[in-house]
Formats: C-alpha cells, sequence, structure tokens
C-alpha cells in the first residue's frame, strides 16, 4: 500500500487597496487525496475568496482520506495590484531534468523576476531579467526530483505554473 504525497498548499494573493475590499485569494492544492474541501474561517468555502479587506485569512484543507492542512494567509493594504494570470503558461518538456522552455502569453517588457518554488513554498530558483521576452528557456541545477511551482511576475502580472523534475 503506498501513501499519498504530502497534502500541500500553495496560493495567489491580490492585496488590498486602502479604504477598499478587493483582496483575492486562490489555491491550488496538490498531494493529498482528491477531492478537496476548502473551508475559510471568514465562513466562505472554496479554492476562491474575492472581495477581501485587509487582514488575516485561514483555509483548512481536507482530502477524500480526512487528512488536513490548514495555512493562515495575509491580504495587506498595498499601493498597486498584481494580476494573476490563470492561464497555464505554455512550458516544455514537462517533466524535464532542469532545464525547460516556457512560451509567455504575451510579451514582458521591463524588469520580471522568475522564480521556482518547492513544494515547501521555499524559493529554490531565482533570476531577475530586464527586456522584452515571450519565451525564455530556465535552466536549474541541483534540484531534488519533484514538483515545483514556476513563478514569473512583472509590474503588474503574475503567471504560475507546476514544473515536474525527475533525474
Amino acid at each position: 500500500i503506498t501513501e499519498p504525497n504530502e497534502l500541500q498548499i500553495f496560493e495567489e494573493q491580490t492585496n488590498t487597496q486602502a479604504g477598499q475590499s478587493v483582496g483575492r485569494l486562490v489555491l491550488n492544492i496538490s498531494g493529498g487525496t482528491p477531492t478537496y474541501a476548502v473551508q475559510w474561517s471568514n465562513g466562505e468555502t472554496g479554492f476562491v475568496i474575492d472581495e477581501l479587506g485587509a487582514g488575516f485569512y485561514t483555509a483548512t484543507v481536507t482530502d477524500a482520506n480526512g487528512c488536513e492542512v490548514v495555512k493562515t494567509f495575509e491580504i495587506q493594504i498595498g499601493t498597486a495590484t498584481t494580476q494573476v494570470i490563470n492561464t497555464p503558461l505554455e512550458l516544455y518538456p514537462n517533466p524535464n531534468q532542469g532545464t525547460f522552455t516556457v512560451n509567455l502569453p504575451e510579451t514582458i517588457q521591463g524588469d520580471m523576476k522568475v522564480s521556482l518554488l518547492s513544494i515547501a513554498g521555499q524559493e529554490v530558483h531565482m533570476g531577475i531579467h530586464n527586456h522584452s521576452i515571450s519565451q525564455m528557456t530556465v535552466i536549474t541545477s541541483n534540484l531534488a526530483p519533484g514538483m515545483y511551482m514556476l513563478s514569473i511576475q512583472d509590474d503588474s502580472h503574475l503567471y504560475q505554473s507546476k514544473v515536474i523534475i525527475h533525474q
């Protein structure tokens, strides 16, 4: 009998603006045994909660086997909003051995942060780029096999996609 992978939560977060309730949290769940139920500390349910004011929000995620993970998020008052792009990135090959190509849905111009996060949310690879691109090649080294979250962010957009690295 094999056990499922550890239940993990990845979030996409948009902070609110002063005097407004425009914050948003979107959860991406991996591991455990689907299906997942999400209960929020403000009484809402589901993977997405909108119209959030500044404050702390706790999600309790339960999988089909009754395993739970609890995570708290802070919506802050910001001066700019990052638009989370829900269109998946075209990424190939995936799975890969640490080198992959990413096609962006649109050309990004200016400063851009590219980071790879471990399943535990730790940044394991990061780079800052300052040029106009619609495609990039990411080359990593010495990463353990597993699932990672690729995050590409400029001043107004956040793109995210799962990446699987194997030996």
